[in-house]
C-alpha cells in the first residue's frame, strides 16, 4: 500500500549526509544532475522549499584531527567532465575533495531553474 507523505512547508537536508548516502555507482562524472538534483526534486513534490546546508570543516577542531588519522584519500579535482573515483570512501577522506565537491554541487543546486513555487536555499 501506497501512503502519500504530508505536504510540508519545508525540509531541510544536511550536505554531507546526501553526499555519502545517495546512491553513486550509477554515476560517472562529477554531475550535480545525476544524484542530487533529481533528489531535490523528488523531495519538492512533498514540500514547497528545500534548504541544503553545509558542514564547514575547522582546521584545528577534534573531528579535523580523527579525519588525520584515518588517513588522506587519493585527491581528484571535482568538476562536471571529471569522472567520479571508484572508491568513493577513499575520495571522501580528503577534506581537499570534500570542500571542491560541496563547492561545485552548491554552485549547480544554486543555478539549477526549480519548478514554479518551490525554494532551494543553500548555506
Amino acid at each position: 500500500m501506497h501512503i502519500t507523505p504530508p505536504f510540508l512547508d519545508a525540509r531541510i537536508l544536511e550536505g554531507v549526509a546526501v553526499v555519502y548516502l545517495l546512491p553513486h555507482t550509477n554515476v560517472t562524472t562529477f554531475n550535480a544532475n545525476g544524484v542530487c538534483i533529481p533528489h531535490i526534486l523528488k523531495l519538492l513534490e512533498s514540500c514547497r522549499r528545500v534548504d541544503v546546508v553545509w558542514d564547514s570543516y575547522i582546521a584545528s577542531s577534534i573531528k579535523e584531527s580523527t579525519r588525520e588519522k584515518r588517513g588522506k584519500g587519493v585527491r581528484r579535482k571535482v568538476g562536471g567532465p571529471t569522472k567520479v573515483p571508484s572508491n568513493w570512501p577513499d575520495f571522501l577522506r580528503d577534506s581537499t575533495n570534500k570542500e571542491e565537491l560541496f563547492q561545485f554541487l552548491s554552485d549547480k543546486v544554486g543555478s539549477n531553474d526549480w519548478p514554479d513555487g518551490k525554494e532551494v536555499f543553500i548555506t
